[in-house]
């Protein structure tokens, strides 16, 4: 009877293990558990959500700044650019005035002269100078002042 006694205990204390104190069924390592792969789903979805959201707003943005530039407001506006006058690169001299500043102030000088006469009144005359160029000759050679290893 002890025996049968001792089989009845560990029966009883083997299912109130199982019903009681285990907690789920075992997971292999590396493999998900169910619920874990449904809130990983849902994250998902929410996530894809966003996205389309935002990509509604999108298509929402440039079908309006598409209508601006449709609009006739925009249609009529005019250009008024300046264009940009081509010069030659690598002048010999690159302090001296460049063309078109030269007729520039002939342009200026022109307009104040028809100012005066038109006045009455005698401006005071100034002269526009062209700074002289002065360049060195070709063969003369450059004395920076160091010979030999002075300067180093």
């Amino acid at each position: 009877m002890n025996i049968v006694t001792g089989v009845v205990i560990a029966t009883l204390a083997f299912v109130g293990y199982l019903i009681f104190l285990r907690k789920g069924p075992a997971v292999a390592p590396g493999v998900t558990a169910p619920v874990d792969v449904v809130v990983q789903t849902v994250a998902v979805g929410e996530e894809v959500s966003r996205t389309l959201s935002d990509l509604k707003d999108l298509n929402q943005a440039v079908t309006a700044s598409a209508d601006i530039f449709r609009a006739p407001t925009f249609q009529n506006l005019h250009d008024f650019t300046v264009g940009v006058p081509a010069e030659s690169f690598a002048r010999p001299n690159p302090f001296t005035l460049t063309e078109w500043k030269i007729q520039m102030k002939a342009a200026e000088e022109a307009a104040k002269k028809k100012a005066a006469k038109g006045s009455g009144a005698a401006a005071p005359k100034v002269e526009a100078k062209t700074p002289a160029v002065v360049t060195p000759p070709e063969s003369a050679p450059i004395d920076l002042g160091v010979t030999g290893s002075q300067g180093i």
